[in-house]
């Protein structure tokens, strides 16, 4: 996807749109994108669901199913779980898993997106798709009220391996923040869950549980 591209479907209408960010810690959270991969070949009772997610907890895969059904992601009828017209349009997500993780197989795209729902992250990435930018310049165009988490977000981000840092002198001080190659790589997964998030039914308040595991697990 043209960078260009990626740069508008990362784009949230008054900042951090609350959608965006429920679909990021929706699809976060263990099993629930592999569950999603699992019902685009069809519906699935939950054994079978079970043995092609892999999942050793069937009380965290109940906990996600529910989720997903909360979310409108898929339905459970006659003993069957599917995908309703939300949860197909997902494709395109998993399009955009598949390729970043042909790209970049070490790394976990579940840990990136987490990442990304914390304050200013999505502001942060969006913002560089432009090129790079000195914390100043980030500051005023993220709008963030507190430098010291905007430090700290920018922290989190460079140890990802989402963003660049280079300092350019000490004295006086200049330092840049640009996407790193995994973060520009990444963009277009964000963007199509930002394309997509407005069709959620209505955000979770949270996942039912705390725990991830990686989104192409058992999934492709």
């Amino acid at each position: 996807m043209p960078e260009s591209e990626a740069h508008q479907q990362m784009e949230c209408p008054g900042g951090e749109a609350t959608t965006p960010e429920a679909a990021l810690q929706l699809f976060q959270a263990r099993y629930a994108l592999p569950v999603v991969r699992a019902l685009l070949d069809g519906p699935l009772r939950f054994t079978a669901l079970q043995q092609r997610t892999a999942a050793a907890s069937a009380t965290t895969l109940h906990a996600r199913l529910r989720d997903l059904q909360d979310a409108g992601v898929i339905l459970h009828h006659e003993e069957r779980y599917a995908l309703t017209a939300t949860g197909h349009e997902l494709r395109g997500v998993f399009a955009a898993l598949v390729r970043f993780h042909e790209q970049h197989p070490q790394h976990d795209p579940a840990l990136l997106l987490t990442a990304l729902q914390r304050r200013y992250a999505m502001r942060i990435m969006r913002e560089l798709m432009a090129g790079a930018l000195g914390f100043n310049a980030l500051q005023r165009r993220v709008d963030a009220a507190s430098p010291t988490t905007l430090r700290r977000r920018l922290v989190d981000l460079e140890q990802m391996g989402l963003i660049d840092r280079t300092a350019h002198s000490l004295m006086p001080p200049r330092t840049t923040y640009a996407h790193s190659d995994v973060g520009r790589d990444f963009s277009p997964v964000v963007g199509q869950l930002v394309v997509w998030s407005p069709l959620l039914a209505a955000p979770p308040a949270a996942p039912h549980g705390e725990d991830h595991a990686p989104l192409l697990e058992h999934a492709t």
